[in-house]
């Protein structure tokens, strides 16, 4: 089968790897946007979510999967990008705690799969520095994945094969649809020349709102910030000025693990942190300026900083860079894969919103399969189901 992949974000990049797997050809085409949603995200796979403390949807079988598709990456590609790794979140109420407490405290391990989630309450010095009155937990499993090194490593790797172009394709002009599209090739215009598929995959995230295929893709998207701050910068080092109020520093565990409360923060390395992520329906743009929603919603992740970090004063952190991108959401917030209505061999994977880390994998196995033997997309996943606003 040769199989065209429209897209080489995290949607685009597990169909990749998983339609190679099987020993497919491919044609991975991406405009390669650095600040797409896939690019800009932090990559965070959390296993409790909410202030109802719920277990993240099929947790099990999407992170079981996450973890071989990332590790067997990392061997193909040489690599080092996927950290599995306690996360720590804070309670907002003495219900909250109590209700994670009774539904992810394990005392029999054997009773759970490897991967359910459970948690450990934290010790008051663990949290040392952090405003947490109603304390809070470490959850696992739990991972990180930097995606940039791994949406680079994919590129690099398909391209050693001749199986990656950088292209922006117009679906309508450049993309044929055949008289019998059930048996006969798609017809891929290049300018290098024609390409024959048996198959299309539409991965293109909220770009996906100009693709005339799939124009009724019933998809919720929301604008996310993220701040990369300068813990250690240089004029503190020097003593001209400090983020650091008198006789405080930044907690050693926020540059070593993620913390979740009103935002989380993640060590970037040793000088910097990622915060984020603001969820923002009303400006579907990745513009960056000082004037919109750009200096809002750093205004709201800096405000919250400030309560999770009383001793830091936020007026003095240095805010290194300042991403935004537009997730590809749905109003149910489950994912959107399926066939196209009457053009049998065009399929979309989308609609994975700020989980397309962990969903990715497991999607695009399913995905594959559905090519492959004919087999029907589950109801909850299929994106023709009825999804409402």
């Amino acid at each position: 089968m040769r199989l065209l992949i429209l897209g080489c974000g995290l949607a685009g990049s597990a169909m990749a790897w998983a339609a190679h797997r099987r020993g497919w050809s491919i044609a991975l085409i991406d405009r390669v946007d650095l600040e797409s949603s896939s690019h800009v995200a932090a990559g965070l796979v959390t296993p409790i979510t909410g202030t109802r403390s719920a277990a993240t949807w099929r947790w099990d079988s999407f992170y079981a999967a996450a973890c071989h598709h990332y590790t067997r990456v990392e061997r193909d590609t040489h690599s080092s990008f996927w950290h599995p790794q306690p996360a720590l979140r804070l309670f907002h109420s003495e219900e909250e705690r109590s209700r994670a407490q009774e539904r992810w405290q394990r005392t029999d391990p054997a009773d759970h799969s490897p991967w359910s989630p459970k948690i450990r309450l934290c010790h008051s010095e663990e949290l040392a520095g952090l405003h947490a009155p109603h304390g809070g937990c470490w959850m696992e499993p739990a991972a990180r994945l930097h995606t940039g090194s791994y949406l680079a490593k994919t590129r690099a790797y398909f391209q050693s094969r001749d199986e990656f172009f950088v292209a922006d394709i117009d679906i309508d002009s450049q993309l044929a649809v055949p008289t019998n599209p059930s048996t006969e090739p798609l017809q891929l215009r290049l300018p290098s020349g024609p390409i024959s598929v048996d198959a299309v995959v539409f991965c293109q995230g909220f770009e996906a709102k100009c693709n005339s295929w799939f124009s009724a893709l019933p998809l919720h998207p929301a604008r996310g910030d993220i701040l990369t701050l300068a813990a250690e910068n240089k004029e503190a080092v020097s003593g001209a000025s400090s983020p650091f109020r008198s006789g405080s520093t930044l907690p050693e565990l926020c540059r070593t693990h993620v913390v979740h409360s009103e935002v989380w923060m993640v060590p970037a390395d040793r000088q910097n942190v990622l915060v984020g992520a603001t969820y923002d329906r009303h400006h579907l743009h990745g513009r960056v300026d000082e004037d919109g929603p750009a200096r809002t919603n750093r205004e709201i992740l800096l405000e919250r900083v400030q309560r999770m970090l009383p001793a830091v004063n936020v007026q003095q952190w240095p805010v290194a860079r300042h991403q935004a991108a537009v997730r590809p959401a749905s109003y149910d917030r489950h994912p959107l894969i399926g066939r196209h209505p009457t053009v049998h061999n065009a399929y979309v994977l989308n609609g994975l919103g700020s989980k397309g880390t962990l969903m990715a994998p497991l999607l695009a196995e399913q995905l594959c399969d559905a090519l492959l033997y004919d087999r029907p997309i589950d109801s909850m996943l299929e994106w023709s189901r009825r999804v409402l606003p």
